[in-house]
């Protein structure tokens, strides 16, 4: 297959952008017989990087690049910005010296020789290996170091709220011990060698495909855009409605049925405006009619039309007239308070217009440099199945049915268009073949030496594995049975799938011991049509209520509570003294020694007990069965984890037990 990409004249660069790197090594090996000594730089150099960038093999990276060293050992620039990649190798091989040394290299012997882009990314990389080679050890893991400063340096990035839990040895014990197992979770999978896992490769490599993506958008085009205080003061001028104060006014309303209504409201408060919150609690349709009416601060142009007019036109403290609302209600308003209207001052905005107008420039400038890069390629679209499954080409490169359902997995939904038809579908793969142009650019520019990119690309890695290490040893191994689902289903039928009799109650609070007996005995009754046994006027029970909720008997404390339904065995005296009782009845006086009142329930609704069935159980049975099998499962497979590494401690606590031994 190799040998049939090459023999097409597909070019190396075009086989790595396409993710076959082994073709691409090939076929870079095949130009290295007839290259010239200048010409081999670049080749083994595009070798190396394939082998250390985008298949993690350092080792095999290192040869490449130490023939650059040997072939070009008077040339300082090319030795420097191969020394800097020789860091990245050594350090994805754990030797961090060597790794150190080449970076400081890089920084202080070929700072003059190499471009400065070099020389800023060793400084973040030698830093970073600096802290591997720290002396003060805090833990090793199979000889692998965990120092005190990488610890301190991942304690200070952590939030303020976060970072003082971390002072004492406990805390610090526990990060160690996440560092411990995270590393080992990554030698595992590098030593079953999940990165050569298709599947995982392919995510791997559409994941740094995305970042470079990004990269080279954020390095070409977003930090060459500037905003200058004169562009900011234009826009300011020319947008001064834009960030303008609106006038507020502090409101609460009444909204009734019938104009009539309203006007009697309006006569009664304009006489007596203490009276608005209990009229509006009682007359009002609107759902603010449970707080007063209130409405808080309404911006000007909130209500437009009438009530706008109205709210700005009327003095604080005074009741607006009534008017006919669109819903065909009618209302009137008290005006609170005013905030008058005001034009923002420049210094209030000018980090919002700067914001704004950045922006503005960055979907420009993206959106032109996108269209150069489409403009100097030829694309061939086959939107019938000319070409099979291929649906556009480019240069050397296709878009697939099968990459264009990933894109669209990527797509959120409510942002996703109709690609059954033509024009939509060809407009998503114009956008994908300027994304692809985008990242073959990045690669021909060699984006991908960058140090952040490195370290990025490294945690891409690591994720994919981690993610096809959880399904393969933990899901894959801890499969759930049907009977294992109606065992337990069976065994906890009665402590979880049965719901106890439950009882809707209302009540009547009161703090009078007589009083309460008193009204017991009102509401209940012997009917002539059967004088064996009383009934209960449970309408004047309602009436009682709704009397004292607007007229409180301060001297009794009267009121009314719905608490709706109680299980049986949340509240003894209830389940005793109530439970037994029929709907639509009243129990006697019930005492409460934690408030010192007395409680008349009215049943209104009762439920006997009901057991859950399995069909309705199995769902959240199976989820959480499941999730204590995965855990199980987890904790297992890192404890063999633990059990088979070399994990030893350098904490000083632990040294200052074993110095008083």
């Amino acid at each position: 297959m190799i040998a049939l990409l090459i023999l097409a004249m597909v070019g190396p660069i075009d086989l790595a952008t396409q993710g076959n790197f082994e073709a691409a090594i090939a076929a870079n090996q095949e130009q290295l017989k007839d290259a010239s000594l200048e010409d081999s730089f670049q080749i083994f150099l595009n070798i190396g990087d394939l082998y250390l960038y985008w298949l993690y093999q350092p080792d095999s990276a290192l040869i490449y690049y130490e023939k650059v060293k040997e072939r070009f050992e008077e040339d300082s620039l090319k030795l420097g910005i191969t020394i800097y990649r020789m860091g990245h190798a050594n350090e994805l091989s754990e030797d961090y010296q060597t790794a150190a040394k080449c970076f400081s290299d890089v920084v202080t012997k070929f700072r003059e020789f190499c471009p400065s882009y070099y020389s800023d990314q060793a400084l973040a990389a030698v830093d970073r290996c600096f802290h591997k080679n720290y002396q003060e050890l805090l833990a090793k893991v199979d000889n692998w170091p965990i120092t005190r400063i990488e610890i301190d340096a991942e304690i200070d990035e952590m939030p303020s709220v976060m970072r003082v839990s971390y002072q004492s040895p406990e805390k610090i014990k526990q990060l160690i011990d996440r560092k411990i197992i995270d590393w080992l979770l990554e030698k595992y999978c590098l030593k079953h060698r999940y990165d050569t896992i298709p599947d995982v490769r392919n995510r791997i490599f559409r994941a740094n495909k995305r970042y470079m993506m990004d990269d080279i958008l954020a390095r070409d085009i977003y930090s060459k855009i500037t905003v200058t205080d004169a562009e900011i003061k234009k826009y300011y001028d020319e947008n001064r409605e834009k960030y303008r104060i609106k006038a507020k006014a502090k409101i609460k309303e009444i909204v009734v049925q019938s104009e009539s209504l309203a006007n009697w409201l309006h006569g009664e408060i304009s006489a007596d405006t203490s009276r608005w919150d209990s009229l509006c609690k009682i007359y009002s349709t609107a759902p603010s009619k449970h707080s007063g009416g209130s409405l808080g601060y309404m911006a000007e142009g909130a209500r437009p039309g009438i009530e706008d007019s109205i709210f700005f036109a009327t003095e604080i403290g005074k009741i607006t007239p009534v008017v006919q609302l669109d819903t065909n209600k009618f209302a009137f308003y008290k005006v609170l308070d005013k905030k008058p209207g005001r034009d923002r001052k420049l210094d209030e905005v000018k980090r919002l217009i700067r914001s704004s107008i950045y922006n503005d420039k960055k979907k420009k400038m993206t959106e032109a440099y996108l269209d150069s890069l489409f403009k100097l390629v030829k694309s061939e679209y086959f939107l019938d199945g000319e070409r099979g499954d291929t649906l556009v080409k480019f240069d050397h490169h296709f878009i697939t049915e099968l990459d264009v359902k990933q894109k669209k997995e990527e797509i959120p939904p409510f942002q996703r268009s109709d690609y059954s038809k033509r024009e939509n579908l060809k407009d998503l793969l114009e956008d994908m073949v300027k994304q692809e142009l985008r990242f073959i650019t990045a690669f021909r520019k060699h984006y991908y030496i960058f140090d952040s990119t490195f370290t990025n690309f490294l945690d891409n890695r690591k994720r994919e594995m981690l993610g096809e290490l959880w399904q393969r040893e933990i899901v894959a191994k801890a499969k759930l049975t049907e009977r294992e689902i109606k065992r337990y289903y069976q065994e906890h039928l009665k402590d979880e799938f049965t719901v106890p009799a439950q009882i809707r109650l209302r009540g009547i609070i009161t703090k009078d011991s007589a009083y309460a007996d008193s009204l017991y005995h009102a509401l209940r009754y012997r009917p002539w049509w059967w004088p064996f046994s009383y009934r209960f006027q449970t309408e004047i029970y309602d009436s009682l209520i709704n009397h004292y909720s607007l007229t409180p008997d301060t001297v009794r404390s009267i009121r009314g509570v719905d608490f709706g339904y109680m299980m049986k065995g949340s509240k003894p005296i209830v389940d005793s003294l109530v439970f037994p009782l029929s709907k639509n009845t009243i129990a006697r006086p019930i005492y409460n020694e934690a408030d010192s009142t007395y409680t008349l329930y009215l049943v209104v609704d009762k439920k006997p007990v009901r057991i859950i069935r399995y069909d309705q159980a199995k769902t959240g049975i199976e989820r959480n069965l499941k999730r204590k099998k995965l855990n199980a499962r987890r904790d297992e497979f890192l404890e063999r984890l633990k059990a088979q590494a070399k994990i030893e401690y350098f904490l000083p606590e632990e040294e200052e037990e074993e110095e008083k031994k």
